[in-house]
């Protein structure tokens, strides 16, 4: 063993260390007919890639999906409440407001 070897604890040999994600409300928008698919996670990244790959149901054969929108939360109790709320308004252009206002 050397003296200037430091040893590194909590790493994976098997891939990239992952780091916290918010719960999140998140606003995918089809590509192909521009529909809006709202939906809530604690771990936005692996359930976007789940969109990608066929993998929901709610959204299988009907992208590809692209990300429009996403807001964070403490918890995902709150995530589910705000994503609860934007599906009640149930109009498109409530939603594209919602998104252009966020870019804006």
């Amino acid at each position: 063993r050397y003296l200037d070897t430091v040893e590194v604890w909590g790493s994976s040999p098997h891939g990239p260390t992952t780091l916290f994600q918010m719960p999140s409300v998140y606003i995918l928008q089809s590509e192909t007919s521009g529909r809006y698919y709202i939906g809530s996670t604690s771990e936005l990244d692996p359930r976007l890639s789940e969109h990608a790959r066929n993998h929901m149901p709610s959204t299988r054969n009907r992208g590809p999906w692209k990300l429009v929108h996403r807001e964070e939360f403490a918890t995902l109790a709150e995530a589910r409440r705000r994503e609860a709320e934007i599906k009640r308004w149930k109009s498109a252009k409530l939603i594209a407001a919602l998104i252009a206002q966020a870019v804006g």
